[in-house]
């Protein structure tokens, strides 16, 4: 597979969900920036209604935004892997009951292939 330097995504996927008491939407795009080196990013809209009960969105625990990026790297023996993950507006049951309402999370990953389909480690 060659490198194509043509601006064309490789991957579009958008879902919409609607139903009576919820409604959102998940979006994401990747693209193959070279023959190593891959990239994603993603969105996600979550709103759910109120109840007599609980608060929107089930009490603050789910959050109204999600944002997802990252980056693969992939060659014969090795693959590596960064993944940024935002979550927006989780404001939780009561006041202060998570530290932020917001909160970025950064994951990284790396691994080597001594022989075919082995893994000597990983680290996350």
């Amino acid at each position: 597979m060659g490198y194509d330097k043509s601006c064309k995504l490789s991957q579009v996927n958008i879902a919409i969900l609607i139903l009576k008491k919820a409604y959102g939407i998940n979006a994401d795009v990747r693209k193959q920036l070279t023959n190593h080196l891959s990239a994603r990013l993603g969105y996600t809209y979550t709103h759910i209604d109120a109840t007599p009960t609980r608060k929107a969105n089930r009490d603050g625990y789910v959050p109204k935004h999600a944002v997802n990026a990252g980056l693969d790297y992939n060659d014969a023996k090795w693959d590596a892997h960064l993944d940024i993950r935002g979550i927006i507006n989780r404001p939780g049951t009561a006041d202060n009951v998570f530290p932020r309402k917001t909160y970025w999370l950064a994951d990284i990953s790396a691994n080597y292939r001594a022989r075919k389909c082995n893994c000597i480690w990983s680290y996350q």
